[in-house]
């Protein structure tokens, strides 16, 4: 397992972004404990990055986990595709 997890808007299960306004603090809620070791600070000029590019240029932030045994509770692109189809 992998000890920093790069996050992307489609990386995580229940997640939400608040805000991506570049005077905003976005809001942030993740389903793995850990140390943020640091931001993609490009976002606040280029939000769109991360609808365009999630899994490349449009990370937010690397976390260094705290347990990484947290990982087997999240989606991967496949399963949160799903889920989301399920909800429309």
């Amino acid at each position: 397992m992998p000890s920093v997890l790069w996050v992307s808007l489609f990386m995580w299960s229940y997640q939400k972004l608040a805000s991506v306004y570049p005077r905003e603090r976005p809001l942030l809620l993740l389903r793995v404990s850990g140390e943020v070791v640091e931001v993609d600070e490009k976002l606040s000029d280029l939000p769109g990055l991360v609808n365009t590019s999630p899994y490349e240029k449009g990370w937010l932030i690397k976390v260094k986990l705290s347990n990484s045994g947290e990982l087997n509770s999240l989606m991967d692109d496949d399963k949160y595709s799903k889920f989301c189809e399920g909800n429309h």
